[in-house]
């Protein structure tokens, strides 16, 4: 049996409709598929100490859901778009994990995923190096140093996500430009050098909470800049393949592609880039993912963000795992349930 982890406002909200989540009709088939029994439950419903779980049962034979308590599966596949964040819930997989070996695919916790240590971990391989932008734990002295080599810079929180709390600084003659994005806003200001260490102290009172990242002149299409959304997944094969390779194009007179932030994915590459950059793009994404594996062991479903300056040169913006997908019934969340499945035939065996 493979455990499949939802959150537990979409089991109560299937529960109460009769199963007619997306969720749970998509698994249950790909669970039918593959010919694999399927417990479906969230965190919350795990009893540590007997080692069971409050979920429910698929039988692939029968084609039959129903509750149940069992013993939580040795494999299981965490499905939310969130990382670990109550302490009880990362209390509780920790102690699976370390003391009875249970395998949670794709989980990790907020703080495991900050991009300063993304960044630090990359860097000590060669081939990757070449392309991740300058970066560094955010401080004045930092920031000053960026500001002195990049006519624009990024500052971005650790652990944050689609885009938010990120800001634009580009230095002019004699003030900076500065763009704010929250959600669907853009908040821009002019800051005057003699006011630059003001804003500094006023804006950032955690500074160890952010990152300062070289900002890439990327290309543009139609006068709009783009970059490039690429899936590395683990198959069936128990090999990282490229399920998807997308460009994301910013809303006119926007600087981040985030879908949150308007940005639009309906753009295939073959318009956008070369044949030779696509290639050195998917090389880099399965050289990315392989060395992310060192770190995330568990971690099988990727979303990597290239950018491409205006020399074609390729830039990796940052890592996210667990894409977040609008649409269940794609290939992308198909793929890692059949890597689990793989993974659970051979253990079998």
């Amino acid at each position: 049996m493979i455990g499949l982890i939802l959150s537990t406002r979409r089991i109560n909200n299937a529960a109460r409709h009769y199963f007619t989540d997306d969720y749970f009709s998509f698994y249950t088939t790909q669970a039918r598929k593959n010919k694999v029994d399927l417990c479906i439950y969230s965190i919350d419903h795990i009893n540590v100490h007997n080692k069971t779980v409050d979920g429910f049962v698929y039988d692939y034979r029968t084609n039959v859901l129903m509750p149940k308590n069992v013993p939580i599966p040795r494999l299981n596949l965490y499905r939310l778009n969130a990382s670990l964040k109550k302490k009880a819930a990362i209390q509780k997989v920790r102690q699976l994990s370390e003391e009875d070996g249970i395998i949670f695919f794709n989980a990790c916790t907020k703080r495991e995923r900050s991009k300063y240590h993304d960044y630090l971990f990359l860097n000590s391989f060669k081939e990757i190096r070449p392309c991740l932008p300058e970066t560094a734990s955010l401080s004045w002295n930092s920031l000053l140093g960026m500001l002195k080599r990049y006519e624009t810079v990024f500052v971005k929180p650790k652990f944050g996500g689609k885009g938010n709390h990120i800001y634009i600084i580009r230095r002019k003659s004699n003030h900076y430009t500065i763009d704010y994005f929250y959600r669907q806003t853009k908040d821009s200001r002019i800051v005057h050098d003699k006011e630059l260490k003001t804003f500094y102290s006023e804006t950032f009172s955690r500074p160890s909470r952010y990152i300062v990242q070289q900002g890439i002149p990327l290309k543009t299409y139609q006068g709009r800049k783009f970059d490039i959304r690429v899936s590395p997944q683990k198959n069936k094969m128990e090999r990282w393949q490229i399920t998807g390779m997308f460009a994301r194009v910013a809303k006119e007179g926007w600087d981040v592609t985030n879908l949150d932030k308007g940005g639009k994915a309906k753009y295939t590459l073959k318009r956008l880039l070369s044949m030779k950059t696509k290639k050195e793009i998917h090389r880099l994404s399965l050289l990315i993912a392989q060395a992310l594996e060192q770190r995330f062991p568990y971690m099988i479903d990727m979303g990597l963000d290239f950018a491409v300056d205006q020399d074609e040169k390729i830039w990796l913006l940052e890592a996210n795992f667990r894409p977040f997908r609008k649409q269940v019934k794609v290939k992308r969340n198909r793929i890692p349930f059949e890597y689990v499945c793989a993974v659970y035939r051979r253990l079998k065996e």
